[in-house]
């Protein structure tokens, strides 16, 4: 994969592949353009490099550091507006097709009144194709027609969302029934969705400004620095030595120190350009199942096993903590609109197959139990109870409630879901953010940590500079 990553990005010094890979998101980008920004920075690095009166093999070195890294630069800046430009499309196709739906109860005239609202375009082409599928009435599996149309869309974009009103569509008109609360929940869900989405966003412009004047700071500090050593030596009669910059030392420290500060401008760029509709996971998942296993068993050790494993058990529990904050509340949501048509133990079923891989292992345990004791309480309350999750009882209590009462007078118990849903939300938000405000906040550590070495390595060679000099004119 990471010789792939670098072949691919040696192919983008060739503006013939850059041109094509920007075409790829949509977007025109000319020789010209290229050739001009390339000249901008190259100016830009070649004064930063005279500043630093680095010596011809480091300039070139730099210089070459620079044509290698400005595609890949252009390139992930038109990755990111493609990626606001996918999340924009995806909140309106989701709520448009939801207001349609809602008044002709037909996925194809939804789809076909979607479609009219958006210009030649990616989204617009795979809609057109959905409804191709459709009006052909050919089915290739046993999803059905109306299920393989929508999952062509979903493919183009990846976004839980979409999977979750196409579910949402697909009951309505294959079972029937009043879809009205149901697109309500959805469209309030994809407007909160909307707006943290957006808020996050600009936090990381925010961070990555700073980044940005992290670095540049950095860069002025070390050259003030060095010039006032430097200087030092002019107060000193007979001065024998070349000066500061010249020392090889200096010259390999000033070249390590740019490119550094080249390499941290990439990632805090980097950040900018990832998925909006496609969160990354907390944790992989081989290490969430392995923590999840761990936790689950403790209580089987014996003794001395549980002692030895004790630190590894409340880390791992906490890392299961953080995972189900995150995921909760999505599939919280989809149990909320199963209950539109089903009631909850079919509800809980259903929602297996689209559930995180934890709340797959806690599901499996929740049917082994309602399949023993269905309409006990304890066979609700004990889902995930081992876990810290106090949100997750209060739930499992509504939806024993629920089941107790049936779904046709379930709508207020929903209503109180649903407020539940939000609260998790927002801390699965919280945890979210912390976790991008975290990684960007180490990012914004690493200028201070290039010029603190740098520094150090600076005034260190400088003050044996000084000696040097003072020790001469010592010995006249």
């Amino acid at each position: 994969m990471r010789k792939r990553r670098i072949i691919r990005s040696l192919q983008l010094l060739n503006p013939k592949n850059l041109v094509r890979e920007v075409h790829v998101y949509g977007y025109h980008f000319s020789w010209k353009t290229h050739l001009l920004a390339l000249l901008a920075t190259l100016a830009g690095m070649s004064v930063v490099s005279v500043l630093f009166q680095l010596k011809p093999i480091y300039f070139s070195c730099v210089l070459v550091a620079v044509c290698f890294m400005l595609p890949i630069l252009i390139l992930e800046m038109y990755k990111g507006m493609f990626e606001q430009k996918r999340f924009a499309d995806a909140v309106t196709y989701g709520e448009q097709i939801l207001y349609s739906f809602q008044k002709n109860g037909k996925v194809v005239s939804a789809l076909k009144e979607t479609k009219e609202i958006f210009e030649d375009g990616r989204m617009k082409w795979v809609i057109e194709e959905a409804i191709s599928f459709l009006e052909d009435g050919n089915s290739n599996s046993e999803k059905g027609i109306l299920k393989e149309a929508l999952e062509q869309i979903e493919q183009a974009y990846s976004c839980s969302k979409i999977h979750m009103i196409h579910e949402l569509l697909i009951s309505c008109e294959e079972l029937g029934g009043d879809a009205g609360n149901s697109i309500l929940l959805v469209l309030n869900d994809i407007e909160l969705w909307k707006r943290r989405e957006y808020s996050l966003q600009a936090g990381k412009k925010v961070q990555n400004r700073d980044n940005v004047i992290s670095i540049i700071v950095s860069f002025v500090l070390c050259l003030i620095t060095l010039y006032v050593l430097d200087g030092m030596s002019l107060l000193l009669p007979n001065k024998t030595v070349a000066g500061l910059f010249p020392l090889e030392v200096i010259q390999i420290s000033s070249f390590l120190f740019i490119l550094f500060m080249l390499f941290v401008f990439y990632k805090s760029r980097k950040s900018l350009t990832k998925s909006w509709l496609q969160r990354e996971t907390l944790y992989k998942q081989d290490y969430i199942l392995a923590s999840y296993d761990l936790v689950i068993n403790y209580g089987e050790k014996n003794w001395w096993q549980r002692i030895l494993s004790r630190i590894p058990y409340y880390l791992a529990k906490k890392d299961i903590n953080r995972e189900l904050y995150t995921t909760l509340p999505q599939w919280l949501m989809q149990i909320a609109l199963l209950l539109q048509n089903n009631n909850v133990q079919v509800s809980l079923m259903k929602s297996i197959e689209d559930a995180s891989p934890v709340l797959q292992k806690e599901l499996e345990r929740l049917r082994e139990r309602l399949e023993i004791r269905p309409n006990e309480l304890q066979s609700y309350t004990e889902f995930c109870k081992n876990f810290d999750i106090p949100e997750v009882q209060s739930c499992m209590k509504m939806l024993h409630a629920i089941s107790e009462s049936g779904t046709g007078n379930a709508q207020l118990q929903v209503n109180n879901l649903l407020q539940r849903v939000q609260e998790m939300q927002n801390i699965a938000e919280d945890i979210r953010s912390g976790s991008d405000a975290f990684q960007m906040r180490l990012l914004f550590s690493y200028p201070v940590l290039g010029v603190t070495i740098k520094l150090l390595v600076d005034m260190t060679v400088g003050m044996l500079y000084i000696f040097q000099l003072l020790s001469q004119v010592g010995g006249m």
